[in-house]
C-alpha cells in the first residue's frame, strides 16, 4: 500500500482516501480530502467512538489497579516481619 501511494504522489496526485472492498485489496481515492469530508457524524463516527470510550475507560480501570497494588505492596514492605 505504501508504495502504491507514494507513486500515486509522484505521478502528482492527492490521495483523499483509502477504500478496502469486501473483495478484499484496497483502493486510492484521488482527489481533495476536504472535498470529500463528511459533513456531519455517521454511523462510524458513533462506533468508533464508542470503542476509544471503552479502550480509555479499561486503560484507566487498569491505572487505578496498578496504583492500588502499588499502594498494598508499600505498606506490605513498611510493615515489620513477623517470627514464627
Amino acid at each position: 500500500m505504501r508504495r502504491a501511494i507514494e507513486a500515486v504522489e509522484a505521478a502528482g496526485k492527492t490521495i483523499a482516501a483509502v477504500d478496502f472492498p469486501r473483495e478484499g485489496g484496497f483502493r486510492l481515492v484521488i482527489g481533495d480530502p476536504a472535498a470529500l469530508a463528511p459533513s456531519s457524524l455517521n454511523e462510524w463516527d458513533e462506533v468508533l467512538n464508542t470503542e476509544l470510550r471503552i479502550h480509555e475507560e479499561k486503560y484507566a480501570a487498569r491505572e487505578e489497579l496498578e496504583q492500588a497494588r502499588a499502594r498494598r505492596a508499600a505498606r506490605k514492605a513498611q510493615q515489620p516481619t513477623r517470627k514464627r
